[in-house]
Order: C-alpha cells, then sequence, then structure tokens
C-alpha cells in the first residue's frame, strides 16, 4: 500500500501520509525501532477521496485537519479536530460532481485559510486557489489556459509560492517551476524541468 505525500504536524511530533488507496494515518517523528506503529487521522471509517489534506500550520491549529471527502454527492473540503468523526465543517465544494480529486491541498501559514489546486470539468487545465476562512469566499489564484498548475508550496511568510506548471496534469511528465505572489501576481520562471517542491520552514 505504500506511504505517499508525507505531511508534519506542526509541533514535529509526528507525520502523517496516506495510502495508495488514500486513507490517512500517521506515525511519531520518533517511532520504536522495528515496529510499525501509525495511527488512523480520522475516529470511525476514513472518509473516500482523502488524497489530499493538511495539518494545521500554528499551536493553536495544531490538532487540526483540512481534508477532501468525494463521496457524498459531490467533492468537497472538510475540516476537523484530529481524531474525529468524519463528516467534519464542511468548508466548500470544488466539484459538483463526485469521486474528484484535487490536485494539492495546503493551510496558509497564518492559519487565515488554505490554498487548492484544482482541474476543470473538461480536464484541460488546473489553477491554484485561495480560500478565506474569514468571508468564505474562494479567489482564484493562477490564471492558466491549456496548461496546468499542479503541486505547490507557500513560503513561510505566506507572501509567495513556487507551483509546478505543466503542459498535462500527469505527476509522471515533465514541469518547470514558477514563482508568484500569494495573489497571483508577478509570476516568473523559477527553474526548469522542477518537481515537487517544498519550501524550507
Amino acid at each position: 500500500f505504500g506511504a505517499y505525500r508525507p505531511v508534519w504536524r506542526s509541533d514535529g511530533s509526528r507525520v502523517s501520509f496516506r495510502t495508495g488507496v488514500c486513507t490517512l494515518a500517521s506515525v511519531p517523528a520518533n517511532p520504536p525501532v522495528g515496529e510499525f506503529v501509525s495511527e488512523p487521522l480520522f475516529g470511525g471509517k476514513n472518509p473516500l477521496g482523502t488524497c489530499t489534506w493538511d495539518w494545521g500550520p500554528t499551536p493553536a491549529l495544531a490538532n487540526q485537519l483540512l481534508y477532501t471527502e468525494n463521496a457524498g454527492g459531490d467533492s468537497s473540503i472538510y475540516r476537523i479536530t484530529e481524531g474525529g468523526t468524519h463528516p467534519g465543517t464542511k468548508l466548500m465544494t470544488f466539484s459538483d460532481i463526485q469521486y474528484q480529486l484535487l490536485i494539492d491541498l495546503h493551510w496558509l501559514p497564518d492559519g487565515s485559510g488554505f490554498l487548492f489546486s484544482n482541474q476543470t470539468l473538461m480536464r484541460d487545465s488546473s489553477n491554484i486557489f485561495h480560500y478565506d476562512f474569514a468571508s468564505r469566499k474562494v479567489n482564484q489564484v493562477t490564471h492558466l489556459e491549456n496548461e496546468f498548475a499542479r503541486t505547490f508550496t507557500i513560503s513561510p511568510d505566506g507572501k509567495s509560492i513556487v507551483f509546478e506548471r505543466a503542459k498535462t496534469v500527469d505527476k509522471d511528465q515533465e514541469a518547470d517551476l514558477w514563482i508568484a505572489r500569494i495573489d497571483g501576481g508577478n509570476m516568473r520562471l523559477l527553474v526548469r524541468n522542477g518537481f515537487e517542491p517544498s519550501w524550507s520552514r
């Protein structure tokens, strides 16, 4: 089943991961040698489609999770306390169709909202969007056509993003890394033939 897309808890105590069928679990930062000790992130049954998630970025939000679910009649993003039972609080629907998957999802460093990358229903492009908790509004950050904004990372000060910009959504196809302001302005090439950006914290 493997362990994919590792995400650290903000206090550094645990690292979470997903299996090949998108069930979520976590392990302590210093597990016992020679033992497999994982714990589920949800109480009860893992919801379907939790292929993208993130842990809260601040001490006050360390036990909070953002996650996707796509079998409840639509495909949406939820928030829940770690160990809670799905459904948590439904924040937004990113597709009216079931079984759709986000490309990436990350909480903003100050906890005020999150960014996510999502492709169109026609699957001819994907872009990055910003959800704000206070206003509950979604704003589009990038405006690519016939191109794909795939995985991305947010700078520690929350002012910039680096993202994969590619001709296809397929992760095994080449991409370049582009950098932009958090609002999508001043977009420019950072490096060619780059994958899976991760900003140092």
